[in-house]
């Protein structure tokens, strides 16, 4: 009995180092686990909008692109939300963020294909080495004849000091006070040296166009020298299918298109927090395999309003708000009608002026100030503008979910999700024509660094 005791003990002993040996593992595989997830949301965190795009291209197909098969180009934009993630219009802001990247990727798109050009450079030189260059002719006020009418502002300034000075002499004759008249400085300018370059160049277009629509959004968050920023960046893709398409909801008609269904729900972010990730609006295909359009409409409430009655109120007029932008953005997928304007002018200034300004007191002159100007400049002005109009039926459109969720810096977030598919358009002309809704297999929904989910692949457009 005593030597079983023994053996056991021995053999305890023996297995005690595995034992902390494989507890040891075990540890240090959950702190790896640990460490390899708190690595990837490092990684995630640090994506940039240029690393974020190559990682699209390895997935579908290079940016700008066209793919002649099947007319499949795939387009980026980005714009930086105007206020910090802790301002109270932050979500409202990155909505308009949105608003303007879509807007710069439908201008881009019209300039290239249907923009005109016109440009033009002037070139100036002109060099007065003359030995009275910098000399000026004395004159009295009043005595000098006006220049000729040549509309520089050169030649108005000394016209204008002149009459100034003949109303003080006026003035005196008619015996007003010498101590009542201002003093008269008399300012001239003369030209030495010019040699400028100016290049400016304007592109616009009016067109109509269709079909374009986003793949994915993501924000990013820009640190500067002065504080950060959220960036909004947007791919997008127009095809010969998504042209199609869109032509079919504005004649309102079901489309031919076909494509790998899913339920409305498979498309969806399956809590309201992911929904925080979601913006604009997505193409994809119905159970049916009719293609349909998922609009993810957003605003914002400012503040918690104290008064319960207001507070509800705002949310509820922030939710008609993103309906009515959910909507928009399926109009403008359908057709939009753009005119655009861009106009940039660059050059560079070197100018030589001499001025002298004579001082008068009762047509006395009483001194003069003479100096050298150096004008050196570097131009560089632009000016860009855009207008968008878009009208369609609401037939086809239904509101499937209102949703609210505060972000991670407390800002109030409200959403509407508006889908357009086959099914509803056949129930809401069904309804048109009988008053009597068609049946419908559609069933109820379900730091800023965060990305939209990619619900297609590249053959769904």
């Amino acid at each position: 009995m005593k030597n079983k005791i023994i053996h056991s003990v021995a053999m305890l002993v023996a297995l005690a180092p595995l034992c902390l040996l494989q507890s040891s593992m075990a540890q240090d595989a959950a702190s790896e686990s640990q460490v390899s997830a708190a690595e990837a949301d490092s990684a995630l965190n640090r994506l940039s909008f240029g690393q974020w795009v190559k990682d699209f291209e390895k997935q579908f197909a290079p940016i700008g692109r066209p793919d002649p098969a099947t007319g499949r180009t795939f387009y980026t934009s980005k714009a930086v939300v105007r206020v910090p993630t802790n301002h109270p219009g932050y979500a409202k802001e990155l909505v308009l963020a949105y608003e303007k990247a879509m807007l710069e990727l439908q201008v881009a798109f019209i300039l290239q294909n249907y923009g005109t050009i016109t440009t033009k450079r002037i070139a100036e030189f002109m060099s007065d080495d003359s030995e009275n260059a910098r000399q000026f002719d004395d004159k009295k006020p009043g005595t000098a004849s006006p220049p000729k009418s040549s509309g520089t502002k050169m030649e108005m300034d000394k016209l204008l000091a002149d009459i100034d000075s003949q109303v003080d002499q006026y003035l005196a004759q008619q015996g007003e006070s010498r101590e009542k008249i201002s003093r008269t400085s008399v300012p001239e300018k003369k030209q030495l040296f010019r040699n400028n370059l100016i290049r400016e160049t304007v592109k616009s277009a009016v067109q109509n166009m269709r079909g374009l629509v986003p793949v994915q959004t993501r924000l990013f968050t820009l640190s500067t020298a002065n504080g950060a920023r959220t960036q909004i960046g947007i791919i997008a893709v127009q095809s010969e299918k998504t042209r199609q398409f869109a032509e079919d909801i504005r004649m309102q008609r079901t489309s031919l298109v076909k494509g790998s269904g899913k339920v409305i729900d498979d498309y969806l972010p399956k809590t309201d927090a992911e929904l925080l990730n979601e913006l604009g609006f997505r193409f994809g295909y119905d159970e049916n395999g009719h293609p349909m359009l998922i609009s993810y409409g957003r605003w914002g409430v400012a503040s918690e309003n104290p008064n319960p009655t207001r507070h509800l109120m705002n949310v509820e007029n922030a939710q008609r708000t993103a309906q009515s932008l959910a909507e928009a953005w399926i109009a403008e997928f359908a057709g939009t009608r753009l005119q655009v304007l861009d106009a940039r002018t660059q050059g560079s200034v070197m100018e030589e002026i001499a001025t002298r300004i004579t001082h008068y007191e009762n047509s006395a002159k009483i001194g003069t100030e003479d100096a050298i100007e150096d004008i050196g400049n570097t131009i560089d002005k632009s000016l860009r503008s855009a207008k968008s109009d878009a009208t369609i039926s609401l037939k086809g459109t239904s509101e499937i979910k209102v949703w609210e969720e505060k972000d991670a810096s407390g800002q109030i977030h409200v959403g509407s999700i508006i889908t357009w598919t086959a099914t509803q358009l056949t129930n809401a002309q069904s309804i048109e024509r009988s008053g009597t809704a068609a049946g419908s297999n559609n069933g109820p929904a379900a730091k800023d660094n965060r990305g939209s989910r990619v619900v297609n692949s590249k053959d769904d457009f």
